[in-house]
């Protein structure tokens, strides 16, 4: 994870910018906080690792909790939040991105930006929790906004190899 963030925060790194303090920080929010379940668990380590970086208290909070990243999309990318992503140019993208709903709520719009920062660079990405909780449907709104095509296979403990490669 220490690696992981080394390695985020290396690109366009600008020591006198408050901008990458922030990013610096949002970055570690991901890399060190993203897996803790309990939101007191995180806001705790949120606290923690901005102290570490001069950040308020108050902005670890905010960052925690009530932070909600801009989601936009245009002809030729996808904002969101800290990142953008190329979009591939089809009518078929068009037409479904226009057709399509999705409820961008703070923790699906959080997910979202998560996602597509890994998938910009290049990260393998592993989705857990309850069933339900807006998952499958995220990464399915990532994709059908990027024009990407998604293979979903829904995994449970009693899965096995042979539901991967078939049986």
């Amino acid at each position: 994870d220490l690696l992981k963030w080394c390695e985020r925060i290396s690109v366009n790194f600008d020591s006198t910018s408050s901008a990458t303090a922030q990013n610096v920080f949002q970055e570690a929010l991901d890399c060190f906080t993203a897996m803790l379940s309990r939101p007191e668990g995180r806001l705790r380590m949120a606290e923690i690792i901005g102290s570490k970086l001069n950040i308020s208290k108050e902005k670890a909070q905010h960052f925690c909790q009530m932070y909600q990243p801009g989601i936009s999309v245009s002809e030729v990318g996808v904002s969101v939040g800290r990142v953008t992503l190329c979009r591939k140019q089809t009518e078929a993208v068009q037409l479904s991105v226009d057709s399509q709903t999705f409820a961008a709520t703070r923790p699906s719009a959080v997910l979202l930006e998560q996602l597509a920062v890994c998938v910009s660079k290049g990260e393998p990405v592993l989705l857990v929790g309850e069933t339900g909780t807006g998952k499958t449907s995220t990464v399915q709104h990532l994709t059908r906004v990027t024009g990407h095509r998604l293979r979903v296979v829904n995994m449970n403990q009693q899965s096995d190899t042979a539901d991967l490669l078939g049986g």
